[in-house]
């Protein structure tokens, strides 16, 4: 790993512990106040921002074609991602657990508005969720696999794996 990516690598668990804690207060606060205040599931994307940089895990192999048109998609659906770390938190799980599971399964990939389509529709209606039987923990290509999507990295190498 190069100083650089053990930089990025240090700045996104640092800003996943962060996001933890401050998830936890909300939580806090609702159960100090019994009043559901709420959360907007794209808040990480500031904290993250600009995402290419921090937590972009590739691209499609079809997305290199030409006249396509393009995409970005959370690999693990955001809103699926925060219900998954409010149960987490409900649970009492300690934050540094927590945070490690959000910066495993942060993560966005260019895909083809096709590809996009076929994640979010019928057969699979992916939009929202991973795969029957997916659970935090486990490979979050998963997801693409299952529209049979093929990501590459940026030197156009196949990712099999994203833990």
């Amino acid at each position: 790993m190069t100083q650089y990516q053990q930089a990025i690598e240090n700045f996104i668990a640092a800003t996943s512990l962060v996001a933890v804690q401050h998830l936890r207060n909300i939580y806090q606060l609702q159960e100090a106040t019994q009043q559901d205040i709420g959360y907007h599931s794209r808040y990480l994307e500031r904290m993250l921002y600009p995402e290419n940089v921090f937590i972009d895990k590739g691209r499609s192999k079809a997305s290199l074609g030409r006249d396509v048109k393009l995409y970005k998609e959370h690999i693990v659906p955001m809103g699926y991602l925060m219900d998954e770390l409010w149960k987490m938190i409900a649970d009492e799980k300690e934050d540094q657990i927590i945070a490690d599971m959000l910066k495993m399964n942060l993560g966005i990939a260019t895909l083809t508005t096709d590809e996009a389509y076929r994640l979010d529709n019928k057969p699979l209606l992916l939009k929202n969720k991973m795969p029957e039987g997916w659970k935090l923990g486990d490979d979050p290509i998963l997801r693409l696999n299952a529209a049979d999507i093929t990501l590459l990295d940026k030197d156009g190498n196949e990712i099999t794996t994203l833990l």
